[in-house]
């Protein structure tokens, strides 16, 4: 079992990161919409599509990207 799961670590790993990341992510997003107006539906789904959304990349003044 344990060298399946060596022989599996770097597949997974960029996905089992990924996971927590959004994880992390809903929560906090799920915790700052605690004292709005409101349901607790709407908390959740806002909270996914947040935690889904991806923050777009703004270019640094003089920089290449």
């Amino acid at each position: 079992m344990a060298a399946t799961l060596a022989l599996t670590a770097p597949r997974t790993a960029p996905a089992y990161s990924k996971l927590v990341s959004s994880a992390a992510s809903f929560k906090r997003h799920f915790k700052s919409l605690e004292h709005t107006r409101v349901s607790p539906i709407e908390r959740l789904v806002f909270s996914l599509v947040l935690a889904n959304s991806e923050t777009p990349r703004v270019p640094m003044p003089g920089g290449t990207t």
